[in-house]
């Protein structure tokens, strides 16, 4: 999904962090974010990572948890049979793998260019 984006960050298992990140390219997270995310990017969410806050990217794949979530995605979101999403989804296309868990509200916009 990800191959013309090299993996450009990295916050790995037992990592916490708390405040805004803004980043380019591909960021793989596998441990705790709370906070703000923002980035024309991919945001992958690994499972066993737990994350809360705004996000703002292109495109977010979940394995993980996202709890308090607000998600502004311009291309696409995906939740993987692992995922557990609570909150606001707003994206162009969703897909939801089965076994995935989300409770909240989408919001279905036009894909941006």
């Amino acid at each position: 999904m990800f191959q013309n984006n090299e993996v450009t960050g990295l916050l790995t298992e037992g990592t916490f962090f708390e405040g805004h990140l803004r980043f380019n390219g591909v960021l793989k997270m596998g441990g705790e974010f709370k906070g703000s995310l923002e980035s024309k990017g991919t945001l992958v969410i690994q499972e066993g990572a737990k994350v809360e806050g705004k996000i703002l990217v292109d495109t977010v794949i979940v394995s993980g948890h996202m709890i308090n979530v607000e998600i502004f995605s311009k291309k696409k979101v995906l939740l993987q049979p692992t995922a557990v999403v609570k909150g606001f989804i707003e994206t162009a296309v969703l897909e939801v793998k089965d076994g995935a868990l989300f409770e909240g509200s989408i919001k279905k916009i036009k894909q941006s260019i």
